[in-house]
């Protein structure tokens, strides 16, 4: 049997193990609302659509989904949240992202809190405009690979709350070099679209995801925008449909914007 004074001299000669525990992002998100006229969205706290179990996610324009998927990754993974508000007349989502902790070959390349990312997200008539904008606080070069997903199943307010429907219309869509057009029509013959326009033209783009590769010097900003332009008709009507011109403002802090 050991003396006290023996253990405590084998407590105080036993060595610390060292260890890292790496940045990872929340299971679940609390959900923020917006809405401007027929138009409104749920999202996360981190302005994703779908990103994570909770929610009725989407954004829906006279009581149908056109967008049932929206989420960015930093690096192939999901950025971690600093901040996230909405202004009063929930108008506005704003929302502060930084990278997690990203591993290469299973040693840590990059730690976390060097890419300041400022997510903003709003509605104005009918259309939905997301910027990002992505600044490096660190010393060296940082490599970013950004990509936006999204996606859209049009389903209509009885089947997000669980209404199965024995059967669905048709969806089709078609990719240009830095547009993609979600199409659907329903049944009853109304032909339903979501137009994603991004600026600038995305290295790659697919009918789900729109991806972005460049360095970051230090204390270099760089920005993207995406415009999700809703449509409906029935019959032969037309559908064109040109959303409202948004002069974005330069300074993150700012909350006002002007249309052109």
């Amino acid at each position: 049997m050991l003396s006290p004074s023996t253990t405590e001299t084998l407590i105080e000669q036993t060595p610390e193990t060292p260890f890292y525990i790496p940045g990872t992002g929340s299971s679940t998100r609390p959900r923020r609302t917006l809405k401007q006229g027929d138009c409104f969205a749920v999202l996360d706290s981190h302005a994703d659509i779908g990103a994570t179990p909770g929610g009725p996610d989407g954004i829906f324009f006279c009581d149908t989904r056109y967008l049932s998927h929206l989420e960015i990754l930093l690096n192939g993974s999901q950025p971690l949240l600093l901040g996230s508000n909405v202004r009063d007349d929930n108008s506005i989502l704003i929302v502060d992202l930084t990278n997690p902790d990203i591993f290469l070959n299973q040693k840590l390349s990059q730690p976390k809190d060097v890419l300041h990312v400022v997510r903003t997200f709003f509605l104005l008539r009918g259309v939905a405009y997301q910027r990002l904008r992505m600044h490096n606080h660190g010393n060296g070069p940082f490599d970013v690979r950004l990509s936006v997903a999204f996606g859209s199943d049009f389903a209509d307010l009885f089947e997000v709350r669980g209404l199965r429907r024995a059967r669905r219309g048709i969806a089709n869509l078609e990719v240009g070099e830095s547009k993609v057009t979600l199409k659907y029509q329903g049944l009853d013959g109304k032909r339903l679209r979501t137009t994603i326009l991004f600026d600038p033209v995305p290295d790659q783009l697919s009918g789900s995801a729109a991806s972005y590769a460049f360095e970051l010097q230090p204390n270099e900003s760089r920005w993207t925008t995406s415009t999700f332009r809703f449509a409906r008709a029935c019959g032969r009507r037309s559908m064109r449909t040109r959303p409202p011109a948004v002069a974005w403002p330069r300074s993150p802090a700012r909350t006002r914007f002007s249309m052109k």
